[in-house]
């Protein structure tokens, strides 16, 4: 089995997530001057500084913080149980992050949309995507989130399985957990596996995200700009 060591999967991922989002790294900080959020508030009609659009952008900015972070680069996560969990702990890190910025996503195009009976989650998910947005924030929840009566219950050392990170096989009768099959947890009482899909699936869920409120943005309806009242200052 050729295994990748985790510093090449981190360095793909940081470069294909800062030239996506045209991010710069400057120092421990990211300069958004070219991003989405900046391009929000310089074409925004209100008037006034708009808190959500530079606020947001910072927020997003935890993301770049994990995936410079070189400390894990050398880890063989399949050598020994702790590699094997500090890489998990470094996912669920990312995880815990990118779900809250989807969910920002969420509220964000529930406020502004122009149709009340559209679903948000189903219009924020890669149509041909790995899973859908709600896959994502079910398996954030019970797996490194809401544990207690999940992955808690269940979790007897199971093996974490990265789609990173190697082509594995495993006996088709182990029980596993993947970020579209989870929901059976609450039937189990233990697991063998425990499956982690890919940083740049998770990074094109974000970008899809983005897209498609930079649309609803553009079509700047009536929703859109009662929406911008909440963030707007006239003094900034």
């Amino acid at each position: 089995m050729n295994i990748k060591k985790f510093g090449k999967v981190r360095k793909a991922a940081l470069k294909y997530w800062l030239n996506s989002t045209k991010r710069k790294r400057v120092g421990l900080d990211d300069s958004i001057n070219s991003t989405y959020e900046c391009r929000w508030q310089n074409a925004n009609k209100v008037g006034f500084h708009v808190s959500l659009y530079c606020s947001f952008g910072t927020f997003c900015t935890n993301i770049t913080d994990l995936l410079t972070d070189e400390r894990f680069d050398k880890i063989n996560p399949y050598k020994t149980e702790v590699d094997n969990q500090i890489i998990f702990r470094f996912y669920g890190r990312l995880f815990l992050v990118v779900s809250e910025i989807l969910t920002d996503f969420e509220d964000i195009f529930n406020q502004i949309k122009e149709n009340k009976n559209t679903n948000a989650r189903d219009s924020l998910s890669i149509p041909s995507g790995v899973y859908t947005f709600d896959n994502f924030i079910g398996f954030t929840n019970n797996i490194f989130k809401h544990k207690l009566k999940s992955i808690h219950v269940v979790n007897h050392h199971a093996d974490i399985f990265f789609d990173d990170l190697n082509e594995y096989e495993y006996d088709k009768n182990l029980r596993v957990v993947d970020i579209i099959n989870f929901k059976h947890l609450k039937n189990e009482t233990t697991i063998d596996i425990i499956k982690i899909p890919t940083l740049i699936s998770i990074i094109d869920q974000i970008l899809f995200c983005y897209n498609i409120i930079d649309k609803e943005f553009k079509n700047k309806n009536t929703k859109y700009l009662k929406f911008l009242e909440s963030y707007i200052s006239e003094n900034h």
